[in-house]
């Protein structure tokens, strides 16, 4: 017994000594990074401004790992983190790449996460004449899903019926109207509209994650929210499958009952399962009253059927 117990205490210590070693690199090589001599950095460089749940909803991870995948660095200059759930974060980082081609693409990709260049230092929404009907210019800015915002005449104007992988174009101001924008589609672009290039004068809005028990529609901690939300019960993807699947048809049955609509959003996944005819099902019986898919499920469906 005395054996064991030197064997252990031994061990124990070696241990610790492992952990208080990799502590100490750890907080070396935060330290290293934080007071970097600006002469080792990359030569071209922006800040960035992230604000918002950007902590719990990983935008700020988000934004590390795309500037890693850019062989690009960054500094966080500034950070405060919200003590409570709904306190709002906030981070200021130096991004830092090797030309400034790519600086301009890690800001582009970057900008759709929400981060935003520090304020005072934006500069208004740049443009060019699209070339012909039906063709945008080179370089225009490529909109993603989330409210989105350009800068005109020093003031943010948002951009209206906002939807992903379209352009921006402005809308000139005529009379007492004010100068606007707009999400367009290609085929719509008529030769001379003015289309927003690059991401200058261009913010995304990321929406928060909802944190008001209302929202997230738990029936025993408040009643239901109007917003929309994803659904956002205790189903997991480790609970039991079977569970899980009665928890959502339950509440597809309630959502029917009570003269609600569910939406399916729906990926090729559906025909390798074999399950389109019981989506069919769910559709003509009532459970399911819209469907969002891309071509991928159309064009799974046609060849599975030939």
């Amino acid at each position: 017994m005395r054996v064991v117990n030197e064997r252990q205490r031994r061990d124990s210590a070696i241990m610790h000594e492992r952990d208080r070693n990799r502590e100490t690199a750890q907080v070396g090589t935060v330290e290293n990074v934080a007071t970097a001599a600006p002469s080792t950095r990359l030569p071209h460089a922006r800040t960035i401004e992230l604000r918002g749940h950007i902590i719990d909803s990983h935008i700020l991870s988000q934004v590390m790992d795309i500037v890693m995948d850019y062989s690009a660095e960054f500094y966080i200059e500034e950070i405060h983190v919200g003590r409570h759930k709904f306190d709002p974060s906030y981070a200021r980082i130096a991004l830092h790449a090797a030309t400034p081609e790519a600086l301009d693409e890690l800001m582009e990709a970057v900008g759709k996460l929400g981060a935003q260049q520090l304020e005072g230092t934006e500069g208004d929404a740049r443009t060019a004449p699209a070339p012909a009907d039906g063709v945008l210019p080179d370089g225009f800015h490529c909109t993603t899903n989330m409210p989105t915002e350009v800068r005109i005449g020093g003031r943010w104007v948002p951009v209206e019926r906002i939807e992903m992988d379209l352009a921006i174009a402005l809308r000139p101001r005529v009379g007492p109207e004010p100068a606007g924008a707009y999400a367009v589609p290609m085929g719509d672009v008529r030769a001379g509209t003015p289309v927003v290039i690059g991401h200058e004068g261009v913010r995304v809005l990321p929406i928060a994650r909802p944190r008001s028990p209302a929202l997230l529609g738990s029936a025993s901690r408040g009643p239901q929210g109007h917003g929309f939300s994803f659904m956002s019960s205790a189903v997991s993807s480790e609970r039991p499958k079977a569970a899980a699947i009665a928890e959502i048809a339950g509440q597809m049955r309630r959502i029917r009952d009570a003269g609600g609509r569910t939406l399916v959003v729906g990926g090729p996944a559906i025909v390798h399962t074999g399950a389109g005819p019981q989506l069919a099902g769910l559709i003509r019986q009532g459970y399911v009253n819209l469907l969002f898919a891309g071509n991928a499920l159309a064009t799974h469906h046609n060849e599975a059927a030939l």
